[in-house]
């Protein structure tokens, strides 16, 4: 049986620990969208996870409530890591929340951010794994990738999506329509987040010059003014969603 093709989640920076179980395990997160279809490794992995996570909000408490010093390297929080723990966003951003001078510490974290509803940024999960000593091959312990293999797996997957758009428009016949206010947000907040994780500084000068240099290397030039247009708009996109 050949192993299943997961590397288009290679441009993922967050994952459900529902798709983390699958990919650790070598499954697609698609074809198994819920625990109950999961393979036993998958569900096994999902257990490791939800404990993990856990012990990520109670080290989080004690931090807060005994006023730890700032991480230091294999802990959360300034916590021992050890036994293995695994922080959400969710939790970091609660961290920040904490140094506000308005902010009222939650007695039970693990109920202020329910397991089932937390998103694992891809670095504590490789930080989680390489911890844990996990042995098995799995998805988050590839090797290091340059800026140019990034760079050129965020192009493979604009052709893939060109090549899907264009087979949908050559089954319905019709003009394309114009995209929805929230429709556009939401590509604007994917490209934002691309070119984040490729290392595009969005803000930075030339850099709707560098972009346009890459649409036309992969053969559907778009114009510098065009890409300055939409480069524009990103940032109050990201904004919007955030509030």
């Amino acid at each position: 049986m050949e192993p299943v093709d997961l590397s288009h989640y290679n441009l993922r920076n967050q994952f459900t620990a529902l798709e983390i179980a699958n990919l650790i395990a070598g499954d697609d997160p698609d074809s198994a969208p819920d625990l109950s279809v999961a393979s036993p490794k998958a569900r096994f992995i999902y257990g490791q996870i939800k404990d993990a996570y856990a012990r990520a909000c109670a080290a989080l408490y004690e931090k807060l409530t005994t006023k730890h010093a700032e991480a230091e390297e294999g802990t959360f929080f300034g916590v021992s890591a050890n036994p293995h723990m695994l922080p959400s966003q969710s939790l970091w951003g609660y961290l920040e929340e904490s140094y506000g001078r308005d902010f009222k510490l939650d007695g039970d974290i693990l109920f202020r951010h329910p397991f089932e509803r937390q998103l694992f940024a891809r670095p504590d999960v490789e930080t989680w794994l390489s911890l844990s000593d996990y042995k098995d091959p799995c998805h988050f312990t590839r090797k290091e990738e340059t800026a140019a293999e990034v760079r050129a797996e965020l192009e493979m997957e604009i052709v893939r999506l060109k090549q899907e758009n264009a087979a949908l428009q050559e089954n319905t016949g019709r003009p394309e329509e114009p995209l929805d206010p929230r429709a556009r947000n939401t590509l604007l907040i994917i490209i934002a987040a691309l070119c984040d994780h490729s290392g595009i500084d969005l803000k930075a000068r030339g850099t709707a010059s560098e972009i346009a240099k890459m649409t036309e290397i992969l053969g559907a030039k778009v114009g510098q003014d065009a890409v300055r247009q939409v480069v524009l708009q990103i940032s109050d996109a990201v904004e919007r969603r955030k509030k």
